[in-house]
């Protein structure tokens, strides 16, 4: 992953379209390689652990045809390690709406149903999150409750450092950066990457 980052900054890349092309080169690296430990979901039993697992946040409108379109390119590698997805909504219907559909369309796809976005973030070392507001991404990434950050204070530091938090939704530049810079004081990173530009 470090040889990435040093090819992009080589280039005449913004710095943003860097980060974006290492959030989308570290999604693809570990949605292609796995460890073997012990993970169980509602549908089916299987091997991954928290560094091969994609957490997607916000399943609704945009989020469940992201999602979608992210499963429709899942392949089993050969090494017979697997990707997982843990899945977090509000609306726990979208969510339990999804796992069926895809336990019957891609019943190779292992997929939990999570919580609250702090079961999301102790299960996944990638998360991409799509909400409609700056509000809910505050509230996703770094609030009170059960938020990310607060999941990523009761983990080691080397899992802190291999988290990448990849915000889709579309709100203020200003948010984005307040909400990356205190993911960022505790070793994880955050990428903006917003659908249609951001505010």
């Amino acid at each position: 992953m470090r040889a990435h980052n040093i090819l992009r900054q080589t280039t005449n890349l913004s710095r943003v379209q860097q980060w974006r092309l290492n959030a989308k080169d570290t999604v693809q690296y570990r949605f292609r390689l796995g460890t073997q430990n012990s993970f169980s979901t509602s549908a089916t039993a299987f091997s991954t652990d928290r560094s091969n697992t994609i957490g997607f946040i916000g399943l609704g409108a945009m989020g469940n045809h992201m999602f979608n379109n992210l499963v429709s390119r899942y392949r089993n590698p050969e090494s017979g390690n697997e990707v997982g997805f843990a899945l977090y909504d509000v609306n726990q219907a979208a969510v339990d709406k999804i796992i069926k559909y895809h336990d019957s369309e891609h019943p190779n796809v292992p997929l939990t149903s999570c919580s609250s976005p702090y079961d999301v973030a102790l299960k996944a070392s990638t998360i991409i999150s799509m909400v409609p507001t700056g509000k809910h991404v505050q509230d996703v990434y770094v609030g009170q409750g059960k938020s990310v950050l607060n999941a990523l204070k009761d983990i080691s530091q080397d899992q802190r450092a291999e988290t990448l938090c990849i915000d889709q939704s579309t709100i203020e530049q200003s948010v984005s950066k307040a909400v990356a810079l205190q993911l960022r004081q505790i070793g994880a990173d955050l990428v903006d990457a917003p659908v249609s530009g951001g505010k």
